[in-house]
């Protein structure tokens, strides 16, 4: 069937319109987008959460003594930070677990399995780490424990040896039960001490 003049006409001018209408959505869908992305970006920069923020939180959490129990929790800031155009909603919920994390870690005495190099062997040999805060690390078998989160195995036995008074409070420590008040040694560096001073 050959359809007239008019037809086409009219066949041209519904297609015309509807890519007019197609056209201006996808016009509004950017515009929306772009507010989306100015509302969000500015809420971030409200709270602290720029570029310059992530990198330093960064840095701080891939450092601190907590992650040698819970290793890479810095990873999440730096996702933040490289997101394009936006972070996702699940790296901002993993940030909030995170930081509301480190006030409950700073605060407590953990006990972990994790690998431990003693220097004279290749590979890390599995130890119990009592954690003390950010402050301290040491085996239950008496031994200071220093923390490197660049290093290929992050937990190494300390050059430093405990003293006698140190030695007993660590053993009293490892061996104290939930409830138990004792006295346990503490590096206020957060661990700078017992990795650079080998010896007291």
């Amino acid at each position: 069937m050959v359809m007239g003049q008019r037809e086409v006409d009219e066949l041209t001018a519904r297609r015309d319109a509807v890519q007019r209408k197609f056209d201006f959505n996808a016009n509004r869908i950017d515009d929306l987008e772009a507010e989306h992305q100015a509302e969000v970006l500015g809420f971030l920069t409200s709270i602290g959460l720029n570029e310059a923020r992530l990198s330093d939180w960064a840095g701080h959490f891939r450092e601190s003594m907590i992650s040698s129990e819970y290793p890479n929790r810095a990873d999440v800031f730096e996702r933040m930070r490289l997101a394009d155009p936006l972070p996702r909603s699940e790296d901002l919920e993993e940030i909030i677990a995170i930081l509301l994390g480190e006030i409950q870690a700073q605060r407590e005495v953990s006990r972990f399995e994790a690998g431990v190099w003693h220097g004279n062997f290749y590979n890390s040999v599995s130890r119990d780490i009592i954690r003390i805060g950010p402050f301290m690390l040491f085996t239950t078998k008496g031994k200071f424990v220093r923390y490197d989160s660049e290093a290929l195995v992050p937990l190494a036995v300390s050059r430093r040896i405990p003293v006698a008074s140190e030695f007993k409070a660590i053993s009293n420590t490892s061996r104290a039960k939930p409830g138990d008040i004792v006295f346990a040694p503490v590096d206020p560096t957060g661990g700078y001490f017992i990795k650079t001073k080998p010896r007291r």
